[in-house]
């Protein structure tokens, strides 16, 4: 068992990334397995998640499993667990990237099915898998939880997004409320914005945007920015994941922040 509190060699140790198929989870996957991790990748679309196999391959010299996993549902959830166990053992760190924008539209004019659908994607897949993973964290008295948000759930609101910043907001007091439960074992949970990234995301947000010409307002202006710059810069994003992951248990129920982004850092929480 691991002294609570101290952070012991990665190399060896297991990871899992939700959202590993593509983005800034496929990043945070390659650079886990060049650092030694064992790491296992979740996501819905298993052409992507091999996709990102083969990188780890190519990039870190590593083997990665992919686990196809639908991070809404609770029987998958389970099993990823059950294979991750199997395949490398009790995983250390768990990394949530997985994550959908949702519906553009009018908080009135939103379809249900894909606002609930954000809220279970974004919300209730890291309550699903961190209720699976922290038990063995706790048990080994180490392990790191990244929940990947986003400074919209506290900057001011821009017409057009209730969805997604709703369920960011949500899951900063998710990360809150499960941090304070975990404070003193060695186990801690933090919520990053990874920065305005032109990801596979980001061209979905550009498409919807687009068609809502000027009235997209601040969302309008928001991918404009991100198309005339490239965004910021997704290394320093994944640098963000390795640093708490690295970094002791006191660090522990906070909002971190990306070095040299467009949005400056405000206060969180």
């Amino acid at each position: 068992m691991t002294e609570a509190g101290a952070t012991p060699s990665l190399a060896g140790g297991v990871a899992v990334v939700t959202g590993a198929g593509r983005g800034l989870g496929r990043e945070v996957a390659i650079a886990l397995a060049a650092r030694g991790i064992n790491v296992v990748l979740a996501g819905r679309t298993a052409a992507d998640l091999e996709a990102t196999a083969r990188l780890i391959r190519a990039e870190a010299g590593a083997e990665a499993v992919a686990v196809q996993t639908d991070v809404r549902i609770p029987c998958d959830v389970a099993a990823l667990r059950a294979v991750t166990e199997r395949e490398f053992g009790p995983a250390g760190v768990l990394v949530n990237a997985a994550g959908i924008f949702g519906p553009i539209t009018a908080f009135g004019d939103s379809p249900v099915d894909e606002w609930i659908a954000t809220q279970e994607v974004n919300l209730f897949g890291p309550f699903l898998t961190c209720r699976e993973f922290v038990p063995k964290m706790l048990a080994a008295g180490w392990g790191r939880i990244v929940n990947v948000s986003s400074a919209g759930a506290i900057l001011p609101p821009v017409p057009f997004d209730s969805a997604y910043a709703t369920s960011k907001a949500a899951l900063n007091r998710l990360t809150r409320q499960l941090a304070i439960e975990l404070e003193g074992t060695g186990v801690t949970a933090n919520a990053i914005h990874p920065g305005s990234l032109k990801t596979d995301m980001w061209a979905e947000i550009h498409s919807k945007v687009t068609a809502l010409g000027e009235a997209a307002g601040g969302l309008g202006d928001w991918v404009r920015l991100v198309e005339a710059t490239g965004g910021d810069s997704l290394a320093e994003a994944v640098a963000v994941v390795i640093r708490l992951i690295e970094a002791p248990a006191a660090v522990n129920g906070e909002f971190h922040w990306p070095q040299g982004g467009h949005q400056e850092p405000v206060a969180s929480w």
